[in-house]
């Protein structure tokens, strides 16, 4: 069995990640249901799953997306779902080692572009 060991980077963290045959193991690869799910394909896109998240007024960080989902491209699916008219907004949050990151979140007053009163 092929054991390749590696590190996956998000924003400025790391990741330790080893890959034993087909299969990942690593820290915020911990087994729950939403990723057995997302694993076998029985949930709907992750750009749905990030909406969902975000409409139930909760933000969301790269760091996060990777721990709740193993989602390494948070980016991607913000900008997707702004193309589609959801107005995500940012905060930059600048951590104790120097590094930025971002936290997403939903316009809770006005979510959609066209739907203003």
């Amino acid at each position: 069995m092929l054991v390749t060991p590696f590190v996956v980077s998000v924003g400025c963290v790391a990741f330790p990640v080893m890959r034993v045959g087909r299969h990942y193991k690593g820290s915020f690869l911990q087994e729950n249901d939403m990723s057995r799910a997302l694993r076998t394909g029985k949930t709907r896109a992750m750009i749905d799953i990030v909406l969902d998240h975000l409409k139930e007024g909760k933000s969301i960080t790269a760091f996060e997306a990777v721990e709740l989902w193993g989602e390494l491209n948070l980016r991607n699916k913000i900008s997707e779902l702004r193309r589609r008219g959801w107005r995500i907004f940012s905060d930059e949050i600048q951590n104790p080692n120097g590094g930025k990151y971002k936290r997403y979140y939903l316009d809770m007053d006005n979510p959609k572009d066209g739907e203003d009163e």
